[in-house]
């Protein structure tokens, strides 16, 4: 049996060998100095008496607390898939899809989509997120504010959490499947939000966020329980063509701008208890003549002035829209026998 110095040995050795494959694929073109390293911690160590022939086995959780401004890129994350990294009050993170690393090992796997492990952001601030064709296994932030763009586009996540976050610019979460439940809670939007074509198979939750521009959720399908308690809507929210399997939970949500929750499918129970509606007709009126603007300025590109028509929406269209939206909630929460509720959706 190894003694407990044997054991120390082989766990001392075991971190820095983790530490160096860390930080090199982090930092590549920076030694590898112990004061470097010590920017690369393990969250725990061995306790436990090993018996004969047992494996010590290696430190896979370590925080990350980096001096300087960190950019990743997806091979450099799957790199690391093995582990699950911590990082800690990090100022200045640029994640994106620029390859800058060499060697044939990455260049082999370049083109493939990547299966990448568990990464944690607690304090951090992100310069810009631009990723696509990533297979998450988890991915967390706590507390971190997103000075840009975050796009991420025809990923797969096992588990995805944003919590306490404030977004600065825009974000687009775009044909992504969430295979897992997906949290976007107690977080700020400042600006537009995509969240298009995309996929809850168990659930999803922004309760007590608020979105200040645009959210598009546009033929989404949630598939479990869909969250929306307390989250404050202050422009235009689009759920057309949306999906709802299970319960819709809208309770104490906040629209300052009609939504539009044309030709949606609530096939399970609706949850419009204390539910606001803070608009008025001219408010919706204006709505409308706002859209049938985006639609035309929309359709000029592709059709050009003669066949223009042929491809915005007309008025009297868009206006349907939004008394389907109403009617919608009105047959939903009928179906519910909350008469009470469906009152309010007479519009």
């Amino acid at each position: 049996m190894p003694d407990s110095q044997d054991t120390a040995k082989q766990f001392s050795a075991n971190i820095d060998k983790a530490q160096a494959e860390i930080w090199h694929t982090l930092f590549p073109y920076l030694p590898a100095t112990p004061e470097n390293l010590a920017q690369i911690q393990p969250r725990r160590t061995a306790t436990k008496r090993y018996i004969p022939n047992e494996e010590i086995p290696p430190i896979l959780e370590f925080d990350i607390t980096p001096n300087r401004p960190l950019v990743l890129n997806t091979l450099r994350l799957w790199r690391l898939a093995q582990y699950h990294l911590y990082f800690i009050n990090t100022p200045n993170i640029t994640i994106n899809t620029t390859h800058l690393d060499f060697g044939n090992d990455i260049q082999d796997n370049r083109y493939e989509r990547k299966t990448l492990g568990k990464f944690t952001f607690r304090g951090c601030a992100f310069t810009e997120i631009t990723m696509g064709l990533c297979d998450f296994e988890e991915l967390h932030f706590y507390d971190c504010v997103f000075n840009g763009k975050v796009i991420l586009k025809d990923c797969h996540f096992q588990k995805l959490e944003f919590q306490n976050c404030v977004f600065e610019s825009s974000i687009a979460f775009d044909r992504i499947i969430f295979e897992n439940k997906a949290f976007f809670i107690h977080s700020t939007f400042k600006d537009s939000a995509s969240f298009r074509h995309s996929q809850y198979m168990q659930g999803a939750n922004f309760s007590q966020s608020i979105f200040m521009q645009k959210i598009d959720c546009t033929e989404v399908r949630f598939q479990d329980f869909a969250n929306f308690t307390h989250t404050t809507f202050k422009d235009y929210a689009d759920f057309s063509q949306c999906e709802f399997e299970k319960t819709a939970n809208f309770y104490g949500a906040k629209f300052e701008k009609a939504p539009n929750f044309s030709q949606v499918q609530f096939k399970g129970s609706l949850n419009a208890v204390n539910m606001d509606l803070d608009f008025g007709f001219e408010t919706l009126r204006e709505k409308i003549k706002a859209e049938y603007e985006l639609s035309k300025q929309q359709a000029a590109p592709r059709a050009g002035k003669v066949l223009e028509l042929q491809f915005h929406k007309s008025l009297a269209s868009i206006a349907n829209d939004f008394r389907d939206s109403f009617r919608n909630f009105k047959n939903a929460l009928i179906k519910e026998n909350n008469n009470l509720d469906a009152s309010e959706f007479h519009k």
